[in-house]
């Protein structure tokens, strides 16, 4: 299950889309994933900061195809007693939307963490406050770790 595990961790720290999945690549307490752009294409390559004491759940991670992707999610949902079959990490990538919003984070931060187009912005959010908000994607990340819950979740004692 140390694949599975790494899955969800992914997904429900970074909110990955099952294609995202495929491909991630982990060090010097960073993951580097390529992001899914609408129609398709050249994925974008993204790096987002790993949270403190979260690398263990990452040992299980290979590359495989998105089809194993959506399998495991598949193996997860059946393992909770969640057996609608259908829905794959796109669904706890807009669970972590939610949260994030809930726990008091800017749409602003949400947009950028969450690798929206700047023209497409979160809902309530101006495009041109997305075109001009401007802060480091390392201090995305640690202003969305401070406040994400699932990250706490995930960090050990």
């Amino acid at each position: 299950r140390q694949y599975e595990t790494s899955l969800l961790f992914l997904s429900s720290v970074y909110g990955f889309r099952s294609l995202e999945l495929t491909d991630i690549e982990v060090g010097d307490g960073a993951i580097r994933a390529g992001i899914a752009k609408k129609g398709g294409g050249r994925r974008v390559p993204r790096i987002h900061l790993l949270p403190k004491g979260t690398e263990l759940y990452l040992e299980g991670y290979m590359h495989h195809s998105e089809w194993t992707v959506i399998q495991a999610f598949h193996t997860l949902a059946s393992a909770a007693g969640i057996n609608k079959g259908y829905g794959a990490f796109h669904t706890v990538r807009r669970t972590v939307t939610t949260t994030l919003l809930l726990s008091g984070l800017s749409p602003e931060i949400i947009t950028r963490y969450m690798s929206w187009a700047k023209s497409n912005p979160a809902p309530g959010v101006s495009p041109m406050v997305s075109t001009y908000f401007n802060l480091p994607d390392k201090e995305i990340d640690e202003r969305v770790f401070s406040q994400h819950p699932f990250v706490k979740i995930w960090m050990l004692p």
